[in-house]
């Protein structure tokens, strides 16, 4: 069963505080929130340093490492944790679905988030429903809202549904998180 990818455009209203943009979860005093490790992969540094700007706003998320090209998001996911993948589309002369799939065999349980210029596309749609990516964010627009947004929707996922299947694991990795 081939499952949907959550199409997200940068523009869409989500308000802080909203309980969608948290995944639901609920931070009570005297227990830290564990942060959210993000992987940045983007060919571009203008781009990649712009989301990373975003991105140290959020008291919630931590961004563990910025790529530029596959080799180097391979490198760094073989070295540090990542919860979410933040990667681009079109990744220089790589493909990033690809890229994100080589991830997930370094990092299974890792959430992906794929940036895109053109999320109308309905060719890398029905490609990251196949390789069970998380979320397509279009690079257009404010993501300042709506990346948090994808990347916490995308690590609430893993959440929900981590119980269960790590009694189904029996504490193996999974790539369905």
């Amino acid at each position: 069963m081939v499952e949907r990818v959550a199409i997200i455009a940068a523009g869409e209203s989500l308000e802080r505080g909203d309980s969608s943009d948290t995944g639901g979860e609920v931070v009570s005093e005297g227990h830290p929130l564990v942060p959210i490790r993000v992987l940045i992969v983007d060919d571009s540094d203008v781009v990649a340093s712009s989301l990373e700007r975003v991105l140290a706003l959020e008291a919630d998320i931590d961004v563990v490492g910025v790529a530029r090209t596959e080799r180097d998001a391979l490198t760094i996911a073989a070295d540090e944790m990542t919860d979410v993948l933040v990667m681009d589309y079109r990744l220089g002369e790589a493909d990033g679905i690809r890229a994100a799939e080589r991830v997930r065999r370094v990092q299974p349980a890792v959430r992906v988030v794929l940036l895109s210029g053109d999320v109308t596309d309905s060719y890398m749609q029905g490609r990251a429903r196949i390789a069970r990516l998380d979320g397509i964010l279009a690079k257009t627009g404010n993501l300042t809202v709506a990346l948090p947004a994808a990347i916490r929707r995308a690590r609430s996922v893993c959440s929900a549904t981590a119980q269960r299947r790590s009694e189904r694991a029996a504490g193996r990795a999974s790539r369905d998180c």
